[in-house]
Formats: C-alpha cells, sequence, structure tokens
C-alpha cells in the first residue's frame, strides 16, 4: 500500500512539473510522512522518517528513494544538515550536489516558503 502510494506520489510529482502551478500531496501514514510540491524550479519531496525531515530535489534520488520502507530514512549521498529548522524542531536534511550550492539553495528556499520559519537559515 505504501509503495503504491509512493508511486503515485512520483507520479503527481513527475506530471505536476509539466505545469506552473504548484501542488502539494501529503499521504499519510503513522511511520512516514512525505510531501511533495512541484514549482517552475524543479521537484522537490519531503520525507519524515527517524525524527528527522529529509528534502529531496532531484528526480534520480526521488526515483530510487520512491520504494521505501515505512520508517526507513533515504540515502542521500551529499547533504547539508540544519537542526532544529523543521516546524516542531526537527533537524532538517537536505540533499546537496556534490558541487555547486543551487540544489541546497533552491531546497532550502522552498522548504522555508512552506514552513515559515524565524530561524537565521530561512533569513533570505
Amino acid at each position: 500500500m505504501r509503495n503504491l502510494t509512493l508511486s503515485l506520489l512520483l507520479g503527481v510529482l513527475l506530471i505536476a512539473g509539466c505545469d506552473n502551478t504548484s501542488k502539494t500531496t501529503k499521504p499519510s501514514s503513522s511511520a512516514m510522512e512525505s510531501q511533495s510540491a512541484s514549482s517552475t524550479e524543479g521537484p522537490y519531496l519531503e520525507i519524515k522518517a527517524e525524527g528527522r525531515i529529509y528534502v529531496l530535489g532531484s528526480t534520480k534520488l526521488i526515483q530510487k528513494n520512491a520504494g521505501l520502507k515505512a520508517g526507513q530514512a533515504p540515502h542521500l549521498p551529499y547533504t547539508k544538515t540544519f537542526l532544529g529548522l523543521g516546524p516542531n524542531g526537527e533537524t532538517v536534511v537536505l540533499e546537496n550536489a556534490k558541487k555547486g550550492a543551487q540544489l541546497k539553495t533552491r531546497l532550502l528556499k522552498t522548504f522555508c516558503q512552506q514552513h515559515p520559519s524565524k530561524q537565521p537559515a530561512c533569513a533570505m
């Protein structure tokens, strides 16, 4: 059931990337929650697991982590971690690129727009 939900979520994410509207899908699961949004800037997926919020922004890693088991954290080779940035003080782990800061900057901007915070990281 969860795999079907994540597959549907990925499908919505890919389809939503074709239009210029912002869409959010939030399937409910007690062990893991995902939230996706599409903007003109690129794909975006939040996965809540192990008391953290993981934010993915590349299509490759979103597809790779689509079949996660409930409560399992995604594997992200490069990350930037923000302690206490989540809406309830959770640690936020952003996908990062090996070189350059564009992906991290885009994900942080989108996260801060969806979860307004007075944390210095969101003061852009």
